[in-house]
């Protein structure tokens, strides 16, 4: 697998390894999240400055040191 680092542009599996999350994570709650992903031929991709730009915003409106607020068991929302 290539280096993360270098990569601009991201799978779904690479980007949820990215943001230190499961892929199932990824793929329940990328379009909830905003995560500016973009589908050709049938796989999402991810630009790692959107994903950056998206970590700043959380981390930003959260005041948790980035982390993701409770979602208690209301699937597929997240309040920011």
């Amino acid at each position: 697998m290539n280096d993360l680092r270098t990569k601009t542009r991201l799978t779904m599996s690479e980007a949820a390894q990215y943001l230190g999350h499961s892929y199932s994570w990824m793929h329940t709650n990328h379009r909830v999240l905003g995560l500016g992903g973009y589908p050709i031929g049938g796989r999402w991709y991810f630009d790692k400055e959107d994903l950056d730009a998206w970590l700043c915003k959380v981390k930003a409106s959260s005041g948790a040191k980035g982390y993701l607020p409770h979602r208690g068991n209301q699937k597929g929302r997240v309040r920011l």
